[in-house]
């Protein structure tokens, strides 16, 4: 889960190609204002909060202790989806001839995944796995502006099952290292799909912008889902080096510079 930036699945029925005419697309505006309008007219703001409060509750069984239970995709994803094995040709063949992969990128993590599934019979750690010596991993408390630290740097706060309070630095994370990247937020509880409960994270976490799971070491998963950095995993960056920054990221948006030299922080 994503936190509360979460990424929305949308079926192709629900969409339509972009109509270039300048005129149909004046029309279409206007014709959407004018239902928002209607729809916002005919609803009182606590009409419409207690509307968005119901569509995001469960309504079967409470959870054991009695707690609030909450649904969105990821909880229902099982019911509009079925399991993909990794032997069906075709989910391949639909990546490239979409273009969301190029040969080169389906080639490489064709040969992560053949070493991963090696490496999981012998008992070996996958590609890109790192992992530290801390007993106790330390943290950090203060506000972060954000430029993430380099591998060595992050793996100095590993402990000997690559985590940092519970949570994983993964292979895909590797290739933002040493980058810089505007933080979009802090993120302290997210919804676990499987029991639907709100559950709070451990230690200081971050979302930044545009840093995401490419998938490309995951069998390809276009779902793009946000990565959680913690604190300590990152370092704060003056205005003199985000102005200085010219490194070429891998993905995510460039860190702006505001007019008025502030940092950009959470």
């Amino acid at each position: 889960m994503p936190g509360d930036r979460c990424l929305l699945f949308w079926k192709e029925r629900w969409l339509k190609r972009v109509v270039l005419s300048e005129r149909k697309g004046k029309a279409e505006q206007t014709q959407r204002r004018a239902f928002h309008e209607a729809a916002s007219a005919a609803r009182s703001p606590q009409s419409a909060l207690e509307a968005v409060a119901g569509a995001t509750r469960y309504r079967g069984s409470a959870a054991k202790d009695g707690s609030e239970l909450f649904s969105c995709q990821a909880t229902e994803i099982n019911r509009f989806s079925r399991p993909l094995p990794w032997w069906d040709l075709r989910q391949y063949v639909r990546d490239l001839r979409t273009r969301n992969l190029t040969i080169l990128e389906f080639l490489i993590g064709l040969c992560v995944g053949v070493f991963d599934k090696i490496q999981d019979l012998r008992g070996g750690s996958g590609f890109g796995v790192v992992s530290g010596v801390n007993p106790k991993t330390p943290q950090t408390t203060r506000e972060i502006c954000a430029q993430i630290r380099p591998m060595n740097e992050i793996v100095a706060t590993l402990d000997r099952r690559g985590r940092n309070a519970g949570s994983k630095f993964r292979p895909v994370m590797s290739r933002y290292c040493d980058k810089q990247y505007r933080v979009l937020r802090r993120v302290t509880k997210i919804i676990d799909p499987a029991s639907r409960e709100m559950i709070s994270l451990r230690g200081n976490s971050v979302i930044l912008d545009g840093v995401v799971c490419t998938g490309k070491m995951r069998r390809f998963c276009p779902r793009m889902v946000y990565t959680y950095w913690r604190d300590v995993w990152l370092k704060k960056v003056t205005p003199q080096e985000r102005l200085n920054s010219t490194s070429d990221r891998p993905s995510g948006r460039q860190l702006a510079v505001p007019t008025d030299q502030t940092a950009v922080c959470d």
